[in-house]
């Protein structure tokens, strides 16, 4: 996810369901809120954040044990696991030392720029380029070809719209008030990674053939996952990076056109996928953006209530 949607997911989950918080944790909440937004941000930052040079925010797939060749060399941080464990550990160690200090109000803040740094990396895994994973952004050295992820800039474009206007397609309902009383950091992160995973998976849409009628299709015709069975680059430093589909480069665009009887409409992209031809358009598969949205968010709010179990049981 780019660095305005991070912004934005935290934004709304923080002013839209702080209430849900214990009495205790909210007013400090409210006061530190806005640090927690700009630590999703600085995460992402190649100018302000020293680190983030370093290290990549991808997925780490199980069945990869390959380290790749470049980041043994340079000491690369290819997967957020690592980087995210150091910021679990931080966490825990900041709120071990407000607690011994008597809970300075300063120090406060950089406890809350680590709670927003764990939720950037919980909102990435619900990002299907940072989970299948395929690599994007920035170009690397060895056999990683970069390309622009098109959902991402999709999302940045749209998301505070989407937020905005169109809160009925999240159906968040009560599940916000679901309580996980076993929850740990590494449990949000799987779980986060997992989800994300099995609805790229089992996501269908309906969409419509050239020559007439309709079929399903699934979220390989924008993102593809490594053939770990089929491995024909016999496991070198690619090993487990996935590839786009043929319609992840028009993710969420509209192809419109001008008609006399219906205005502009969206006709819709025609894609050659699995040796047959498709006419698709965003309005087909929209739900799946929705339903990755609400996930983040769902998942940013775990983390928020861990925070708070945890800020409590030390604050007393």
């Amino acid at each position: 996810m780019k660095q305005v949607d991070h912004k934005e997911i935290t934004r709304f989950a923080l002013y839209n369901y702080i209430d849900l918080m214990s009495e205790g944790f909210r007013e400090i909440l409210r006061e530190n809120r806005e640090e927690i937004i700009r630590a999703t941000d600085h995460e992402d930052s190649w100018y302000l954040n020293g680190d983030r040079i370093t290290n990549w925010h991808f997925y780490k797939h199980p069945l990869n044990h390959y380290p790749d060749s470049f980041r043994r060399l340079l000491n690369f941080k290819l997967y957020s696991k690592f980087v995210y464990v150091e910021h679990a550990e931080n966490f825990r160690n900041t709120l071990r030392s407000l607690q011994e200090k008597n809970w300075p109000e300063r120090e406060q803040e950089k406890l809350f720029r680590t709670v927003g740094a764990l939720i950037h990396h919980i909102q990435d895994m619900g990002t299907p380029s940072h989970v299948v994973p395929v690599f994007h952004g920035r170009p690397a050295p060895g056999k990683f070809h970069s390309c622009d992820d098109q959902f991402e800039s999709y999302s940045a474009e749209h998301i505070v719209e989407h937020l905005s206007n169109h809160s009925s397609w999240l159906h968040l309902g009560n599940k916000v008030e679901v309580q996980y009383p076993d929850d740990t950091f590494w449990d949000i992160y799987e779980d986060s990674a997992q989800q994300t995973m099995a609805l790229l998976r089992n996501f269908r849409f309906t969409a419509g053939k050239k020559d007439g009628g309709s079929g399903q299709l699934s979220c390989r015709i924008f993102w593809q996952e490594y053939d770990f069975e089929n491995d024909p680059e016999g496991g070198n430093e690619t090993a487990g990076f996935g590839q786009y589909g043929p319609l992840e480069k028009y993710f969420g665009k509209e192809n419109l056109v001008d008609s006399a009887d219906s205005g502009r409409y969206d006709r819709g992209y025609e894609v050659n996928f699995e040796d047959e031809n498709w006419v698709v358009r965003f309005e087909d598969y929209r739900e799946l953006y929705f339903q990755l949205l609400r996930n983040m968010i769902l998942a940013t709010l775990r983390c928020l209530y861990l925070v708070d179990k945890q800020y409590g049981e030390l604050r007393g």
